[in-house]
């Protein structure tokens, strides 16, 4: 009971510069912009956090500022308890506006 279940996210977003992206979580996460894999947390295990700060790997994955990209994510709970899943992001599709 509410655990074994999945997420997907598929997105796009104009890359301007400056974006980052953070996901803390347990078991099982996969981020790509791009179509290139940029966090990978794949497995059983307790909260762990991974960062892709955009500039840092723009060349790498063939990003350049005023293109739109693909964002993909994947997570899967594995465990009946202690489920973690938290995204911090400046990525303008993921934002939402504050008043």
């Amino acid at each position: 009971y509410n655990y074994h279940f999945t997420l997907e996210i598929h997105t796009e977003f104009t890359y301007e510069g400056g974006e980052v992206f953070t996901f803390r979580g347990d078991d099982d996460v996969w981020v790509y912009v791009n179509k290139k894999r940029v966090i990978d947390l794949g497995g059983i295990h307790l909260p762990e956090m991974g960062t892709v700060v955009m500039d840092d790997v723009a060349a790498q994955i063939g990003i350049e500022v005023g293109g739109t990209y693909q964002l993909d994510l994947f997570f899967a709970e594995r465990h009946k308890e202690m489920s973690n899943f938290r995204i911090e992001t400046t990525i303008g599709c993921l934002v939402a506006p504050v008043d």
